[in-house]
């Protein structure tokens, strides 16, 4: 077997894909197929539509209409959804495994623990997104709008943040364990801790300073009020 097979969507595959793409009146061609994995979608219009838990693997979705459109829980692991319209979109722990959402639209949507670990997000807007507790272990968000985005307990891990647009995001509890943050704009960041900082790259990246200051300062003002706690914490390290 080939090393490059996505093994989330290893399975048993549709004999002939459905191919519904262009398509206007599509609600009730939906309805007809059940098995929409590798289905030929390309630009089609399901704003609104009830997708939840369907099984998308492998679809092309490219420039599809998806505006408020129900996908929680949905399968959409390897789907190419390059600028797609998902604004508003419901996609509430979705697999979106490697999925290809470059250039896409995802204004407000909810992807709050979603599966987004490889995804390729370059360049598509998130702004205002919901994506707690949602996985993106070495996802490319390079040059990626997240501003205003809500990634309280997200997992970056070593995901690639080059010219990211972080303004005003919730990063409180983000693990950013090896994650890349050169010319990233960190202005305004919420909740962002010091020592979520360690193993981050930060090359020209804008407010970084003062993140590293406000987090010494948060630092000295806990050993200021908190004495006890200090040194209960350096007593457990020795």
């Amino acid at each position: 077997m080939s090393s490059n097979v996505n093994p989330k969507v290893i399975g048993d595959q549709p004999a002939e894909p459905v191919d519904l793409s262009k398509k206007w009146r599509v609600r009730s061609d939906l309805a007809n197929h059940k098995d929409l994995r590798r289905a030929k979608l390309k630009g089609i219009q399901l704003a609104g539509a009830s997708l939840s838990g369907r099984a998308l693997q492998g679809a092309d979705l490219r420039e599809a209409d998806l505006f408020m459109a129900d996908l929680t829980g949905a399968d959409l692991a390897g789907c190419d959804l390059r600028d797609a319209v998902l604004d508003h979109a419901k996609l509430a722990r979705a697999s979106l495994f490697r999925a290809d959402l470059s250039g896409a639209s995802l204004r407000s949507a909810d992807l709050s623990g979603a599966d987004l670990d490889g995804v390729s997000l370059k360049e598509a807007d998130l702004s205002f997104a919901c994506l707690s507790k949602a996985r993106l272990t070495h996802a490319d968000l390079e040059q990626t709008n997240l501003r205003n985005a809500v990634l309280r307990g997200a997992y970056l891990h070593g995901a690639n943040l080059t010219k990211a647009d972080l303004r005003e995001a919730d990063l409180g509890q983000t693990k950013l364990m090896g994650a890349n943050l050169t010319r990233a704009d960190l202005r305004g960041v919420k909740n962002f801790l010091f020592r979520d900082l360690r193993h981050i790259e930060f090359q020209r990246t804008k407010g970084s300073l003062l993140i590293l200051l406000t987090g010494m300062l948060r630092r000295l003002q806990d050993q200021f009020l908190n004495p006890s706690t200090s040194s209960d914490q350096s007593s457990a390290r020795t």
